[in-house]
């Protein structure tokens, strides 16, 4: 039987790749084996134990371990005091240096694994992150091991220009021969007037240094001669449109598709079963949020986006009961419960413990920030507001009749009390979502079934 890895780097990436270990192995269509590594490996273990999948916990590599410890303590201290290194314009070799011994050791590791499992195809998203997955997609290229990435969230140049805040290390401009070697790993920051380095500029220097930059990492797979599941036509523009190679994408739809498909199918019973779950009025306007996580993602303070969260439950709770309507939360995956917990506590807010999908398709009314989870409203019919007014660029969105995209916090207000309040509004904005949502996905419930066939074009074993 062949040999399927699985490595999610998060939360999110495991809520997605779960279901499809699952079926490989139920299936019998293949063995899938699950590569846990950082703070994901403990929840990983315990739940790939209780679902009967097998996992391999990948060690931490810290390049000075085998040292003793006085021993290490000193060589962390010099070098971080440690002259500067010119290739680098201004960052410490030592950085660098640690980085180059980490990713060797990565290798090593994974090399070690391929030999023992053989797997017929690797299984993991974006194909440009920095850790475990670089040096597996190199040693995946250096045997041929098929590489897929199936769809896991949504990735634009914007969020991803801002998540790399974090210091002067992502300034390729302070980097100057750094820059001029690897002209591609930067991209033009308009809002800083600056050239921005996807990675800091000592992993840029290791990665190089072995052969594992992206060729573009400002795109999906980054450049690498991987297998990009892509949701739909609509996705497929997009990729395109920011440089991913055609010839690499494969149309399959998204697996929670799947799910949404089904639940729009019994929305009338999945309503029910809500009402009963969380004492809610079926019969009542029903409104879904999905909070602000950009703390989550590196973008914000934590306590810059708790105000921005209260303010947009202030207004949900008040135009909900003024309509007689009940309001849901739905977290995202990489959140903790315990920090949301005021929104059911000073806003009568429910937070449910379905995962999106599995809810989405009894809604009335949608609310989010740039999210995946925006076309899958759509897909089924269900009016979205989209917050803008956090500085990010939304205009992917802007094909879709039915998504209001609101550039102005003034605007929430009155655009959630139309579609709580006037059904003439709120039908005609249903139907206009019914005709623009054709390219977000094949949407026939077998998108599933078309992911597991891109893993194992030629059958499992």
């Amino acid at each position: 039987m062949k040999t399927v890895c699985f490595l999610p780097l998060h939360a999110p990436s495991w809520k997605e790749m779960r279901p499809l270990a699952l079926a490989l192995g139920q299936g019998g269509r293949a063995r899938p084996v699950v590569l846990a590594s950082g703070g994901l490996a403990p929840r990983l273990l315990a739940d790939c134990q209780q679902a009967g999948l097998q996992a391999i916990l990948l060690p931490e590599i810290d390049p000075y371990g085998r040292q003793g410890p006085l021993t290490a303590w000193l060589r962390r201290a010099r070098e971080k005091a440690e002259v500067t290194w010119p290739l680098l314009g201004g960052q410490t070799a030592g950085q660098a240096r640690f980085h180059r011994q980490r990713l060797a050791r990565q290798h090593q590791e994974i090399e070690r694994l391929w030999d023992s499992l053989r797997p017929a195809a690797l299984v993991t998203l974006d194909g440009r992150k920095y850790g475990w997955q670089l040096p597996a997609l190199q040693v995946c290229r250096q045997r041929g091991t098929r590489v897929v990435l199936p769809p896991v969230a949504l990735a634009a140049r914007p969020l991803e220009l801002a998540q790399r805040n974090q210091g002067p290390q992502y300034l390729a401009g302070g980097f100057p021969s750094l820059l001029r070697r690897h002209p591609g790993q930067a991209l033009w920051d308009p809002a800083r007037q600056a050239h921005i380095f996807f990675f800091p500029a000592p992993v840029v220097a290791a990665l190089g240094a072995h052969g594992m930059l992206p060729p573009n990492p400002w795109v999906v797979g980054g450049g690498w001669p991987v297998t990009v599941m892509v949701e739909g036509q609509d996705m497929w523009d997009f990729h395109a449109s920011s440089g991913l190679d055609p010839g690499r994408m494969l149309l399959t739809g998204h697996a929670a598709h799947d799910a949404l498909h089904q639940g729009l199918a019994r929305r009338d019973d999945l309503r029910q079963d809500l009402g009963r779950r969380y004492s809610l009025d079926p019969g009542a306007p029903l409104a879904l949020i999905t909070p602000l996580a950009l703390a989550e993602q590196g973008v914000w303070r934590a306590d810059h986006q708790r105000r921005e969260n209260e303010f947009l439950c202030q207004v949900m709770a008040q135009e909900l009961t003024a309509a007689g309507g009940q309001g849901l939360v739905s977290l995202h995956p990489k959140a903790d419960p315990r920090d949301y917990g005021f929104m059911e506590e000073r806003y009568g807010l429910t937070v449910v413990r379905e995962r999106i999908e599995e809810v989405l398709p009894a809604m009335d009314v949608f609310l989010a920030s740039f999210s995946s989870t925006v076309p899958w409203a759509a897909l089924c019919r269900v009016p979205t507001l989209v917050f803008a007014f956090h500085g990010l660029s939304y205009d992917f969105f802007d094909h879709l009749r039915g998504v209001r995209v609101l550039p102005q916090r003034e605007d929430l207000a009155p655009d959630l009390r139309r579609l709580l309040r006037d059904p003439a509004y709120h039908q005609e904005t249903v139907r206009a979502l019914a005709a623009s949502a054709r390219g977000l996905s094949p949407f026939d419930g077998l998108c599933t079934q078309r992911i597991l066939e891109a893993i194992l074009p030629d059958g499992g074993a």
